[in-house]
């Protein structure tokens, strides 16, 4: 056979390309061919939408017509699954590095243990080539997080600086992570428990007890046993109920009186479940005096996510006042508990704001209304900041793993979008706590032409982003525009620490509460985003994403 006819006979040579992780290659002959013998051997189905034979497909007047057809479809399927390279036939051996206890609790210790890695700064820009890192060596294909402790850190010298007289309680509960817990936990940090299961969490790590306050007003009677063995100092309570409980227990545990001090502007008030009203604050005191029980302090929670800085003053001033009453009848009073409510962010210039709180308002209210003056000898004032020292640090990652494209009401182009993850797991809080994440994209497996990329990349399409559960209502983002999305990339989302995977379960038997976690250290505080990336590469939703959020 001559040259001429192998080159005739041969199957014409095509070539898509593909950029992965900022490097060029290509999908050959190999996956073209394999493309094309599925096409000879599929009959009836060799044109899309056509019930022709495939030879009549072929024939010479038709080839020009048919061809390009059927082999597009074949092709564009590569752009649908390429993404998972094997892994729809073979499940990836993905080894993730499982943490160690801290064998001592140092910021060495904690860094050894939780294998952390250094980037350059806490910017999505850097978090991003992280993260690109870590999907190509690990071959992820689940929810994984990235957790800066560089992060924590400055956001716990701020508060030592701004807030000196106080000592920071993390609220477990917000976020239990190990890394988190552990790098606190080396600051000198206390910690605010609210179950056994937080208490063993926190003592498993290394935590001495005395560190703890079991901060739940009403316990169940396995949290009340959990005192007593761990010898957890404090408790708090808010009604007649609780002592009565507390007593029969003959648990050995110092009390602290929660109040309610709502602050009406908070996200979300807690005072409705948890806090005495203050008119029953003389009854309260009245009957754990006779029942001759250890009262040491007062608590309250403004509310989380508070928006009025006022909102602490006058809550220090009802416990000032209640600290009087109590000492006036015998009570050792040494214990003000601030609660949480406080945000923590960073500044462009690398500094942390606690905006819309102001740690000043409420250093000037504790000096003015409990000055270090002795009145109260051995005065300790605590907070149990949780959405403070948990958002900022975290960046989740969910997979993009299905799409589909069709019309808006508008008759206007739309994709629908499926990810790991959705509002039974880390997306809770679109219901229960007003989450509104910011989205950016990792995009390893980007499929674009090597010409026009510019336009490629700013072409917006309505999208809708689903969960990976069979509820309709699983939406994590709807009707926003954003950039056409392929099989195998990620959605990022900054900033997500916060009553987040706190409170994922597994509904469906996915496996949203199981994030795989990898630790940073950020050489460099920023802000997460600059202006230009928040305008161009961050998405938000502009209304709810669910509809039992918009109905409420």
């Amino acid at each position: 056979m001559t040259q001429g006819a192998r080159e005739a006979k041969a199957p014409r040579r095509f070539q898509a390309r593909y950029r992965r992780s900022g490097a060029s290659f290509s999908v050959q002959d190999r996956d073209l061919v394999a493309a094309l013998d599925n096409i000879r051997n599929t009959r009836g189905a060799a044109t899309y939408g056509s019930g022709q034979d495939f030879s009549e497909s072929f024939a010479p007047a038709a080839e020009a017509d048919h061809v390009p057809t059927a082999l597009g479809v074949y092709v564009k399927g590569l752009a649908h699954t390429i993404g998972f390279k094997d892994s729809l036939q073979n499940e990836p051996e993905v080894e993730v590095p499982v943490p160690e206890h801290p064998k001592a609790l140092t910021l060495e210790g904690v860094c050894g243990a939780f294998a952390v890695e250094a980037i350059a700064s806490r910017r999505m820009a850097d978090v991003h080539q992280r993260a690109t890192d870590l999907v190509e060596k690990h071959s992820l294909e689940e929810n994984f997080c990235i957790v800066d402790l560089a992060t924590v850190k400055a956001l716990f010298d701020y508060h030592r600086v701004k807030l000196p007289r106080v000592r920071p309680h993390y609220a477990v509960k917000c976020l239990p992570d190990r890394g988190i817990i552990s790098t606190l936990a080396a600051l000198g940090a206390g910690f605010d428990c609210a179950s056994q299961g937080e208490v063993e969490l926190v003592t498993s790590l290394g935590v001495p007890s005395e560190r703890i306050i079991l901060a739940h007003p009403v316990k169940r009677p396995c949290d009340l046993r959990c005192i007593a063995e761990h010898d957890v100092p404090y408790t708090t309570f808010d009604s007649v109920s609780e002592l009565h409980k507390i007593l029969a227990s003959k648990v050995k545990v110092k009390l602290v009186l929660r109040i309610r001090a709502d602050d009406p502007m908070a996200r979300l008030p807690l005072g409705a479940k948890y806090g005495a009203p203050l008119d029953k604050v003389p009854e309260l005191l009245s009957v754990a005096a006779l029942l001759n029980l250890d009262l040491a302090g007062v608590s309250f929670h403004v509310g989380s996510s508070s928006r009025n800085p006022d909102a602490y003053r006058n809550a220090i001033s009802y416990a000032r006042q209640i600290f009087d009453q109590a000492v006036s009848m015998g009570f050792h009073m040494h214990l003000l508990d601030l609660g949480g409510g406080f945000t923590g962010s960073f500044n462009p210039d690398g500094t942390v704001t606690e905006a819309p709180s102001n740690f000043d308002r409420v250093r000037e209210a504790l000096d003015e209304i409990f000055p270090d003056d002795g009145t109260f000898p051995g005065l300790q004032i605590i907070d149990e900041p949780g959405r403070y020292f948990a958002q900022a640090p975290v960046t989740m990652a969910c997979l993009v793993y299905g799409k589909r494209e069709g019309t808006n009401d508008a008759g206007e182009r739309h994709m629908d979008y499926y990810i790991t993850d959705g509002l039974y797991g880390s997306f809770n809080g679109i219901i229960y706590d007003g989450l509104d994440l910011p989205t950016y994209f990792l995009q390893p497996n980007k499929v674009a032409p090597l010409s026009h990329q510019d336009e490629f990349e700013k072409q917006k399409i309505s999208s809708t982003v689903y969960g990976p559960t069979c509820d309709s209502l699983d939406c994590v983002m709807r009707n926003i525009p954003l950039p056409e999305l392929s099989n195998g990339d990620w959605l990022m989302f900054p900033d997500a620490g916060a009553y987040t995977m706190a409170g994922a379960c597994d509904f469906n038997g996915i496996l949203c509460s199981k994030y795989h976690c990898f630790y940073v250290w950020s050489e460099k505080m920023t802000s997460t985003a600059t202006k230009k990336e928040l305008e161009d590469l961050v998405y938000q939703n502009d209304r709810p994403a669910c509809t039992l959020v918009q109905n409420r």
